[in-house]
């Protein structure tokens, strides 16, 4: 059997190379057709923290016992990594060298060997297949050992027992009272992700470190605590080490993670690392990361519908990026149809800022315009990298609305002192539906001017179909020089211009 560190170059080099001259360690079965590492496991079974080797020999015959179990204690120093110290040979049980017959250890030292002890089973194979498990009630790595060819007991056999049936052994590992009084390090959480930023945008976060042993273990020593990794990541107000943490976890030191920002974006990541006297996690990584964007625009609209007595609406141009806006109105491009004559807008290019909105006024002018819906689709193109042109619906209903005339605009009155002068203005409707006068005044209404109803007075109030006027008198007198000034209002229910002076 032929061991290999995870270090030898044989491993990293992809070169083609012989086993036997490269292996670390060579193992020789202690007889012929040992079958040595048929069956392969690995685990701490005497709880020191290092992984034992555990190797079957299922044809191993040694002592007439069929079939054995080598288990190759682990160490931080084992002895094939000293000079001239590489081959282990199990017929004498000892460290030997590769051109030395001479003992490197005495028997036993870094090994031991299990058998069957069954030396009547002929088709005995106790070593067949190894497994480094959990077995209850023990706690920690236990071993279990399959003897593919073990004879039973048997009652219902002729003889009591029943031939070559099998054998599952287990073997418990070290005692658990050692292994229940150690400390654990626990760590909440045990990933740390701070999000995601904008460039130098700085983040912070924390991890818990307690020591979640039973209460009857020993104290949790913390001697070390240090965050490796890309540049940018700090431990903000580092406790003085070391410290002691009760077992149970009700005890916890927190620490705070910092990351300063950076300029360029993608994932930044680092890891915090602490020391500790946990002999099965004496160094715990903590894994940190952060990704960085980069900063840009996001354009958000609003589809715009006109009802019949609407005349002008808002188009909310809103960034909800991190960047400048950069925006123009568009006609619709996709169908290649121009701007329409009955749409005008306030302005059709701008910048807005990160969370700022532009208010547009889209006003339509609906003469000419056929009865029904109207639709056009404008496209606000901008920087926005994710929606560069995005299209807003812009709905136009025409129906027969009235429209109020009034003639003339403004009166004058040139007279001389103690004459009395009159005259009308005319009201007319020159919409497709009745327009109705709800209001007529003349402010202020004093003595110099004064309303008189001629034949077609407008009331109010009044209703004017189609195409039909009205009229509203207006006087004056005055009885010495000077000028005077007036207002008559008529209200109604157009649309566009409720209220005319």
């Amino acid at each position: 059997m032929y061991v290999l560190e995870a270090t030898n170059d044989a491993l990293s080099s992809g070169a083609t190379a012989n086993v036997d001259q490269a292996a670390d360690l060579t193992v020789h079965g202690s007889i012929g057709f040992a079958r040595l590492g048929y069956a392969l496991g690995s685990g701490d079974l005497n709880r020191d923290g290092f992984s034992d080797l555990v190797v079957g020999a299922p044809g191993d015959r040694a002592d007439e016992n069929p079939g054995r179990v080598w288990i190759l204690w682990g160490s931080d120093s084992p002895p094939w990594r000293a000079p001239g110290h590489d081959a282990l040979y199990l017929e004498t049980r000892s460290w030997q060298t590769a051109s030395s017959d001479a003992p490197h250890l005495a028997n036993g030292d870094d090994y031991a060997y299990l058998g069957s002890g069954d030396s009547s089973a002929l088709a005995a194979r106790f070593g067949a297949a190894v497994a480094v498990v959990d077995l209850p009630p023990n706690v920690g790595a236990d071993l279990v050992v399959v003897d593919a060819g073990a004879d039973v007991p048997d009652a219902a056999e002729a003889d009591g027992v029943r031939r070559g049936a099998g054998e599952v052994f287990g073997f418990f590992g070290a005692g658990a009272e050692a292994f229940l009084a150690r400390p654990v390090i626990g760590a909440k959480p045990f990933a740390l992700d701070l999000g995601t930023l904008l460039p130098d945008q700085g983040a912070s976060g924390s991890i818990r470190i307690r020591n979640d042993a039973t209460a009857t273990a020993r104290n949790l020593e913390i001697q070390a605590i240090e965050v490796t990794g890309d540049p940018g990541f700090s431990l903000d107000l580092a406790p003085s080490l070391p410290l002691t943490l009760a077992p149970g976890g009700e005890e916890e030191i927190r620490l705070d993670l910092l990351f300063a920002g950076a300029a360029e974006p993608g994932e930044y990541r680092a890891t915090l690392v602490v020391t500790s006297d946990d002999p099965y996690t004496p160094r715990l990584a903590i894994p940190l990361t952060v990704h960085v964007r980069e900063a840009f625009p996001a354009v958000s609209v609003n589809d715009v519908s006109f009802s019949a007595r609407e005349f002008t609406k808002i188009l909310r141009i809103e960034n909800q990026g991190t960047a400048d806006l950069t925006w123009t109105l568009d006609e619709d491009w996709y169908q290649g149809e121009p701007w329409p004559g009955w749409l005008t807008a306030s302005a059709t290019e701008g910048t807005t800022g990160p969370g700022e909105a532009a208010e547009v006024t889209l006003s339509v002018d609906r003469s000419g315009l056929e009865l029904g819906t109207h639709v056009y689709t404008l496209y606000v193109t901008s920087n926005d990298p994710n929606r560069p042109s995005v299209p807003v619906m812009v709905v136009v209903s025409v129906e027969p609305l009235p429209d109020i005339a009034v003639e003339p605009s403004a009166l004058e009155f040139e007279i001389r002192p103690g004459w009395n002068v009159t005259n009308r203005v005319q009201v007319s409707n020159e919409g497709d539906a009745d327009l109705t006068i709800s209001d007529i005044t003349l402010s202020p209404e004093t003595g110099e001017f004064y309303r008189w109803d001629p034949d077609d007075a407008c009331g109010p109030p009044l209703t004017l179909g189609p195409g039909e006027t009205c009229s509203v008198g207006i006087g004056f007198a005055r009885t010495s020089e000077g000028t005077s000034t007036a207002t008559l209002t008529l209200t109604s229910d157009d649309p566009d211009e409720p209220v005319v002076e």
